[in-house]
């Protein structure tokens, strides 16, 4: 994913349609949620529309491992109710400590999937959630096909492969990625046990495929260079060319709306559940 703030908050129309029919649609357990925490923020866009959707809310602690996209938010996107921080869901130590039990909800839209062990995500999610207090995460899980098609369709390009033949998308390339990722097989049930070894119960896991019908071609090229690894190996002063290529790639290969706008289909998965309450020697007697 390109870290640059600018670039991500221009085009990321999909991630605030999808947060907000997520929210729509999710039977939530509690009246209201006066703390929450926003996992992975970015520029603070869907962390906006969290605390508009969610009821009750008076405090939300948004944080994401890159300080420009916490710096972004702070200048472009703040909210009274929203306090922007960094930290990283896979380094325990950047959690604050006056965090432990705070939460009554725990949102993460669009960001965990990136996350090589999903173990730690989940115990420190545990741990800042109140008894009582709800889980909603929602992990990429399909990216479109016309997205995939984009990468070798480019490479073979002459003007492209002197750049590109030898280029590995970093992050599947991590030490320990498949040994921490298995349950990527079979996410529903996969994912389920993940969260029940971590002592979270859960209300809701499923596949949902989910649209983004683009408003121009700009929009479409904006949101493919955001997401795009192959870019990394271009150089900046060519990037406009290439993404000439990869926009006509993946419009070659994509779904189109009644008026011919590229649509953005993906699958995701869904998980909504919450940290249960202990009970108390006064119910077991």
């Amino acid at each position: 994913m390109n870290p640059d703030p600018a670039l991500y908050s221009l085009n990321c129309g999909a991630q605030k349609s999808w947060a907000h029919e997520i929210l729509g649609k999710t039977s939530l357990l509690q009246e209201c949620y006066p703390n929450v925490v926003d996992i992975g923020c970015g520029t603070g866009e869907v962390t906006n529309i969290i605390s508009e959707k969610l009821p009750g809310v008076k405090n939300i602690i948004a944080y994401d491992k890159v300080p420009g996209m916490v710096e972004f938010a702070q200048a472009h996107n703040p909210n009274e109710r929203i306090h922007y921080t960094v930290a990283d869901a896979e380094k325990p130590e950047t959690m604050k400590e006056e965090w432990t039990g705070l939460f009554n909800m725990a949102t993460s839209f669009i960001v965990l999937h990136w996350i090589k062990d999903q173990t730690i995500a989940l115990a420190e999610i545990h741990k800042i959630l109140a008894p009582g207090g709800e889980f909603l995460l929602v992990l990429g899980q399909r990216a479109p096909p016309a997205f995939v098609e984009i990468g070798p369709k480019i490479t073979e390009y002459p003007r492209w492969n002197k750049y590109l033949k030898d280029f590995v998308p970093p992050w599947r390339h991590t030490p320990g990625w498949e040994k921490h990722n298995k349950w990527r097989k079979h996410p529903v049930d996969g994912y389920t046990d993940l969260a029940l070894q971590a002592d979270l119960k859960v209300k809701v896991v499923k596949l949902v495929d989910l649209d983004y019908v683009f408003p121009s071609d700009e929009r479409c090229s904006g949101m493919i260079e955001t997401l795009l690894p192959h870019t990394m190996a271009i150089p900046k002063e060519l990037m406009a060319d290439f993404m000439k290529d990869a926009l006509a790639i993946f419009k070659e290969h994509c779904p189109k709306s009644s008026n011919g706008r590229p649509i953005w289909s993906a699958g995701f998965l869904w998980i909504h559940g919450w940290k249960p309450k202990k009970t108390s020697w006064c119910q077991i007697v």
